[in-house]
């Protein structure tokens, strides 16, 4: 693990398949463009967990290390590194594969068991949230500013706002028809509508191993949906296509496709 070429473009990605493949069997789903996208990730967060652990990172390398790997790497910056570098690149991989396996498997007992995001039981949150909210830290700044304004929009008896399934959620307009809804990092927030309990989940999966590269990626995931649909003899190019995915084959958005299956 002393050799930034085999971090970057062998042991991550292997690590990021792993973990995304883990994730699909578990939660019985299938998108080989997502895995794409994963080897793609995991070439850029291999590198920076590389540089970032390694003497000699400037400035760039330490915030997108952190941007890659969450917590740990944030506490390996501000206590000037806890543990020699390769065998703290082995303990991230422990991490990021044992923190997929305990998300998934918690999720998948919740779901089985019919839980939903608005009366979900407090202990499946309670054992599989410290997994899910290590990873994107920047994203999940961001969806935690979201969560306080929709925790003040339910307190004015406008929706709902709470903590299930692992994470913070909100409702903003829970009676409309229909669902519009976003995971931001370990929160989801829904913008009309019931969440999307299995869909929603699955996205704050993504970011275990995803980390804050999910939201880059799924913005260029737009463009690779709209030329899948371009290219495709049964869709048109829309919003549906650019922004979500079929639910039937592989055209949309790589990061939604898998989602879109369990929804």
């Amino acid at each position: 693990m002393d050799n930034v070429f085999v971090v970057t473009f062998l042991f991550w990605p292997i690590v990021m398949l792993l973990c995304a493949g883990i994730n699909m069997l578990i939660s019985w789903t299938f998108s080989y463009s997502e895995l794409i996208f994963d080897l793609l990730i995991g070439f850029l967060a291999g590198y920076f967990l590389f540089a970032g652990s390694h003497a000699g990172a400037n400035g760039a390398e330490i915030f997108f290390f952190v941007f890659s790997h969450g917590l740990l790497a944030l506490i390996w910056v501000l206590t000037d590194g806890f543990a020699e570098p390769t065998s703290f690149i082995w303990i991230m991989a422990g991490v990021r594969i044992g923190a997929t396996i305990w998300s998934a498997a918690w999720d998948y007992v919740s779901v089985k068991l019919g839980a939903r995001l608005d009366w979900g039981p407090f202990f499946f949150s309670l054992v599989v949230a410290p997994a899910k909210m290590m990873f994107s830290l920047v994203t999940s700044a961001v969806g935690l500013l979201i969560w306080l304004g929709g925790l003040v929009w339910a307190i004015a008896g406008k929706g709902k706002a709470g903590f299930a399934g692992g994470v913070l959620y909100t409702e903003f307009s829970p009676g409309a028809s229909g669902y519009h809804a976003t995971t931001v990092g370990w929160t989801v927030h829904t913008w009309y509508g019931i969440t999307p309990f299995k869909h929603e989940l699955y996205h704050t999966r993504q970011y275990i191993y995803m980390s804050d590269w999910l939201i880059p990626f799924w913005c260029l995931g737009t463009l690779w949906g709209v030329i899948s649909a371009a290219i495709s003899s049964k869709h048109t190019v829309s919003a549906q296509t650019a922004f979500g995915a079929s639910k039937t084959d592989e055209v949309g958005n790589p990061i939604e496709i898998a989602a879109y299956r369990l929804s």
